[in-house]
């Protein structure tokens, strides 16, 4: 549910021209099927408010994994999350 909330808030704040400059140098295909999709926001979202040895996430239990810190600031946050939402439809 809230990964579900946060993968909208990314995707309004996108559309509005609210963020910008958030980028990310490797493809978001968490789920290797060969495009970003929402269920790969959902990998990112399940981690949110994670870092290197933080208490895994409180609504999913998962842990951070650098995998899905797409900027590379060691936590997963809404810039990761908008970052995985730009890639949406990308092939890779």
């Amino acid at each position: 549910m809230v990964g579900k909330l946060l993968g909208a808030i990314a995707a309004v704040a996108l559309a509005l021209g609210m963020v910008g400059g958030v980028s990310a140098d490797r493809c978001a295909d968490f789920d290797h099927d060969g495009v970003v999709t929402e269920a790969d926001v959902g990998f990112v979202t399940d981690r949110y408010g994670t870092y290197p040895g933080s208490q895994p996430n409180s609504d999913t239990g998962l842990h951070y994994s650098w995998r899905y810190d797409l900027n590379g600031d060691r936590r997963i946050d809404i810039s990761d999350i908008i970052a995985v939402v730009r890639q949406i439809g990308a092939e890779c």
